[in-house]
């Protein structure tokens, strides 16, 4: 039969992994970039002036020539993953922040209509001082992904922000 025992001790809870927290994070930050991506207003793609293609030069008509038939290319949907800064006090976590930032940034390259920045483009401004709208222009993308990591202990704190590259203002942050 089934005997009556005295209840077990309670267990402490488990504290969140660190890798947990990591999938977390990059999860409601992918997530977040899709719901941008769902509610940005679209606008048609960016083409060359006729005028422009009217004075073309002989060299540049058999350039063009040989782009035709090709879609002009649509710069509002583009974006540029920076490295994440490592805020933590102990300034240690330069390679979680770089991987997350390289894991997102091949997590976006997925998506069939967004253009991303190569990795060595967007790592060239590690620790820059540019300011957001000139990194972009330099890079040629509409939307910078800028972030950070911050270990105190056993807590992480992954902060990430999506930046309008035109005046520099947020779209979306999340942490």
């Amino acid at each position: 039969g089934v005997k009556l025992t005295a209840d077990a001790p309670a267990a402490p809870a488990e504290k969140p992994r660190r890798l947990d927290v990591a999938i977390l994070a990059a999860l409601l930050l992918f997530s977040g970039l899709i719901v941008f991506d769902r509610l940005a207003p679209r606008s048609k793609p960016i083409a060359p002036p006729a005028a422009v293609a009217e004075a073309a030069t002989p060299a540049s008509a058999d350039a063009a020539a040989n782009n035709v038939g090709l879609p002009a290319i649509d710069r509002s949907k583009s974006i540029a993953v920076l490295p994440f800064r490592d805020f933590s006090p102990g300034g240690d976590q330069e390679w979680f922040a770089d991987g997350l930032a390289e894991e997102i940034l091949n997590s976006l390259a997925r998506a069939p209509d967004l253009l991303v920045s190569a990795r060595t483009s967007s790592f060239k401004f590690k620790n820059s001082d540019l300011e957001i709208p000139a990194i972009a222009k330099e890079l040629g993308v509409a939307h910078v992904l800028e972030g950070s990591v911050r270990r105190a202990g056993d807590r992480l704190r992954v902060t990430a922000q999506l930046i309008r590259a035109s005046d520099g203002f947020h779209l979306w942050s999340e942490n």
